[in-house]
């Protein structure tokens, strides 16, 4: 098995952030921050004329020291942001972004529709500030993408609460996702399973006139199958795990290439250390131990998964329900 996409980086700028939701995948105590320098260094030597797409994470990315200089190097690629949009409520900051023609769109995550239950997620952040974001980012015709992490349910007032701000700011459709597995710095993998939230807010969400798009990271079986049958035939399920679909590769601010967030603590190879260049970070991918790993992978989770008829589509969801 080779690695298929390999002109599709996303990068981890940091894992810093300027807020600290309870449910973030992120829980490391270990502060970690892209060097510019050797950043600058890896897109010379491997970035510049072999990657056509980049996605920026973190952390949260956009409080990177550096992060007007990354943005700016990367100008031959087609630029994805992920962010919690805060530092977008300061105008200049807001304007300087917007203008890079290499940023292709910018996806938020929506940490409540009001000051109550944003409070719930974070304290540090007053809502205004995110609203004052959203509202900078809406005015320099910013392609918008947002998402929203369905924790737990919401009342319909709340869901009524929800959609009039999405409605208000001219956000028509959202992808929402369920509480990712992810693993704490002791190596403990935490699991959600429990999957009415999204179901609820999905369901109400479409009664008040938004069009959801659902982001699923536990098994399809594990859903209301008249629930799902009505989001796969309207082709409103994203896909689940990028490690299985070899959706490009992932790099931490080590510049190590990992499988990703979730799995970060499994490192293929090393910028300076295991490769140098384009073609011998292919030669990571290619070489025996992660090929081994990948195979691996893809057998997951378990024989009569491979059976289902789902399995196309699901692919046992998330790598981590079966570590």
């Amino acid at each position: 098995m080779r690695h298929q996409l390999c002109n599709i980086v996303t990068l981890n700028l940091n894992t810093t952030c300027n807020l600290h939701c309870k449910w973030c995948y992120n829980q490391e105590k270990q502060h970690k921050l892209l060097k510019f320098e050797l950043f600058v260094k890896f897109y010379d030597d491997i970035i510049k004329n072999n990657v056509t797409t980049m996605t920026l994470i973190g952390g949260e990315p956009t409080i990177h020291p550096q992060f007007m200089e990354i943005l700016r190097k990367l100008e031959k690629q087609e630029v994805h942001l992920f962010t919690n949009a805060i530092r977008f409520s300061e105008k200049k900051f807001c304007e300087d972004v917007c203008k890079q023609k290499n940023l292709k769109d910018i996806t938020i995550s929506i940490k409540g529709f009001n000051e109550k239950s944003f409070k719930e997620f974070s304290d540090e952040i007053s809502f205004v500030e995110f609203c004052s974001a959203i509202e900078n980012l809406k005015e320099k015709g910013t392609f918008i993408r947002v998402n929203y992490n369905c924790t737990e349910n919401l009342s319909q007032s709340m869901v009524s609460d929800f959609a009039y701000f999405l409605r208000y700011y001219g956000l028509h459709e959202i992808v929402l996702h369920d509480i990712r597995p992810y693993i704490t710095e002791s190596g403990e993998v935490i699991k959600e399973t429990s999957m009415e939230p999204l179901q609820l807010i999905a369901q109400e969400l479409e009664k008040a006139g938004i069009v959801p798009y659902i982001r699923l990271n536990q098994p399809f079986c594990r859903y209301n199958p008249t629930f799902l049958k009505q989001f796969l035939d309207s082709k409103r399920v994203m896909a689940t795990c990028a490690v299985k679909k070899q959706q490009g590769i992932f790099v931490d601010p080590d510049l190590n290439i990992i499988l990703c967030n979730e799995l970060r603590h499994i490192v293929m190879g090393g910028y300076q250390r295991d490769f140098w260049d384009y073609k011998s970070m292919l030669d990571v991918y290619n070489k025996q131990d992660t090929v081994r790993l990948y195979n691996k992978l893809e057998g997951c989770p378990m024989k009569k998964c491979v059976k289902c008829d789902m399995w196309e589509k699901c692919g046992g969801s998330c790598i981590l329900h079966w570590l």
